[in-house]
């Protein structure tokens, strides 16, 4: 169990949290969707490399800096240069550029404006509004939590008779603590139907019950409220905030400690399997016709 981090609430930025050790939701989603061998890699190989960050992904963090933390947003976010990278000055002005301003978000002024706009929509919302009131934006959190035996009860150590644990966080968008969280997410379908989809999809409710229960092990759940609060990123830049009911957010939980426990025996195995070991019968969608 890697304790390089102090339990509970801790101070730090977006970037120190995603650097930080512990298994959060993200290793949950890859353990699920592709193999323990595509968790190694990302998680665990000593030699991976980081895929450049995408325009998406920048623009997202400057929309959650804007929404979350606007008195930042000048000192996170800034203006690029105003020309291309085609040729070699260009190319080296950049470079020397973002060597100037490393860590921060670099876009260009309409990317920017995109952004503001979004915002101004969020602001205007009659209960959007309320509810990013009273509040503190990027908690990240971390404790220590029993990993599940799959049937009820937590897994044992045979060798000691302890119970395993391991270190586990969250990092939630906005919390007023005792009363509501709130998860940004933008989509390109806000309406109910649209993100019911996106919610499958991206596993928001393995999301819900894996923040409820990482807060929980520490001592820090107050059973406040959970809202999706998403918006879409291009005009009218309409909203929409939604809840799980109980039976889904359940049906999250009994995912999240599936895959919990995944990583955890894969880990102290030390055995990182692909799809699998075995010839097997494939087994085609419902869907296909011939």
């Amino acid at each position: 169990m890697n304790l390089e981090i102090p339990l509970g609430l801790v101070d730090m930025t977006n970037e120190q949290y995603h650097a930080a050790p512990g298994i959060s939701k993200s290793h949950l989603d890859v353990i699920a969707r592709k193999s323990p061998k595509h968790y190694w890699e990302k998680y665990i190989n000593p030699d991976h490399e980081e895929d450049p960050k995408s325009l998406v992904f920048m623009v997202g963090q400057a929309m959650h800096t804007a929404i979350l933390e606007p008195e930042t947003m000048s000192q996170r976010v800034i203006v690029g240069l105003p020309h291309d990278r085609r040729s070699n000055a260009n190319k080296q002005a950049w470079a020397e550029y973002e060597l100037e301003h490393a860590g921060k978000i670099i876009l260009s002024q309409e990317n920017i404006d995109h952004v503001r706009r979004v915002v101004d929509a969020i602001w205007a919302h009659p209960v959007a509004a309320g509810l990013l009131t009273g509040g503190r934006p990027e908690q990240s959190f971390f404790s220590i939590m029993d990993v599940p035996d799959g049937e009820g009860g937590v897994l044992i150590d045979h060798d000691t008779g302890e119970i395993i644990q391991e270190l586990v966080k969250c990092q939630t968008d906005y919390r007023v603590r005792g009363s509501h969280i709130v998860d940004l997410k933008s989509t390109e379908d806000a309406s109910e139907a649209g993100f019911g989809k996106s919610c499958a999809n991206y596993r928001y409710p393995v999301q819900q019950a894996w923040y409820e229960d990482v807060l929980r092990a520490g001592g820090d759940w107050e059973n406040e409220n959970w809202a999706f609060l998403c918006f879409e990123k291009e005009p009218p830049y309409a909203l929409g905030i939604y809840y799980l009911d109980e039976f889904d957010v359940a049906r999250g939980r009994v995912a999240a400690e599936r895959d919990y426990k995944r990583i955890v025996e894969c880990r102290r195995a030390n055995h990182w399997p692909d799809y699998g070991e075995q010839i097997r019968k494939l087994q085609l969608p419902n869907w296909m016709k011939l």
